[in-house]
């Protein structure tokens, strides 16, 4: 990892309690790592800041009547933040990558209504029920309808991947690899920070400063850093602050919908 420079505008500073175990989208499992990710990239569909479903990398898509065959019309005009362009053949590949056993992703069974994936996951056959009949076009079909397809479809694993970039660092995804959502890694300290700028090819225009992502695991040592205004977002504190933090007017709460 190279050291930061200093960002051409001040960064929003936020803490987080521990490095992602992860940015390589087919493994992704822990909260800080699905947070920065959705970040970084964007997949055929996502969540907006209402926590409603809604089209990003894909601008529509057909279902059949029966509800096993899902198709997808690409973006048009979408890019990687290196330019280069976003196509189906990249989503059928992260699906492929996050379902062979080789890759070690830990939520690839959330992949297994699609047809095939499961006998794939277990190399009893290569065949998947996904395709990409043209470049703009993305298709996948189902061993049974499940109304929540399209929510499965926001989680990393089924975010775009390329081959060339995995090619060229052995399989591995990069820290700093080109990206597909409105932030890219722009510098990181490992378990110190990261700091992320604006991505510019981003397909949908938005005014953004740089975020500044401070590491530290102590929440009694992160609101120190707060009161003392060396940092301006935490995502924990100390339960016995609650009460006082909320009544001076600095604590924002949002809605988290997950499982454990």
């Amino acid at each position: 990892r190279q050291e930061a420079p200093v960002p051409a505008s001040n960064p929003i500073r936020f803490q987080i309690s521990s490095e992602p175990v992860s940015l390589y989208p087919s493994l992704i499992e822990d909260g800080n790592g699905l947070r920065l990710i959705a970040n970084l990239m964007d997949g055929l569909v996502g969540y907006d800041g209402a926590g409603q479903l809604r089209f990003i990398l894909a601008e529509s898509v057909k279902t059949s009547e029966d509800g096993l065959r899902y198709e997808f019309w690409l973006r048009k005009g979408a890019v990687w933040s290196d330019g280069v362009p976003v196509v189906a053949s990249q989503f059928v590949h992260a699906l492929r990558r996050a379902l062979d056993p080789s890759t070690g992703s830990k939520l690839a069974d959330l992949l297994y209504p699609i047809r095939g994936a499961r006998a794939f996951a277990q190399r009893k056959t290569a065949e998947l029920g996904v395709q990409a009949p043209t470049p703009d076009r993305h298709v996948n079909e189902l061993e049974y309808a499940l109304p929540t397809f399209l929510e499965t479809l926001t989680q990393p694993q089924a975010m775009p991947l390329r081959e060339d970039i995995l090619a060229a660092h052995h399989g591995k995804w990069p820290l700093q690899a080109p990206v597909t959502g409105a932030y890219q890694i722009a510098a990181a300290r490992f378990d110190q920070m990261l700091l992320l700028e604006p991505n510019r090819r981003y397909w949908e225009k938005h005014e953004a400063l740089p975020i500044s992502l401070t590491i530290v695991q102590d929440e009694t040592t992160a609101l120190r850093l707060f009161e003392k205004g060396k940092i301006d977002v935490l995502t924990r504190i100390p339960a016995l602050d609650h009460e006082r933090l909320k009544k001076q007017g600095a604590i924002v709460s949002f809605p988290m919908v997950a499982t454990y």
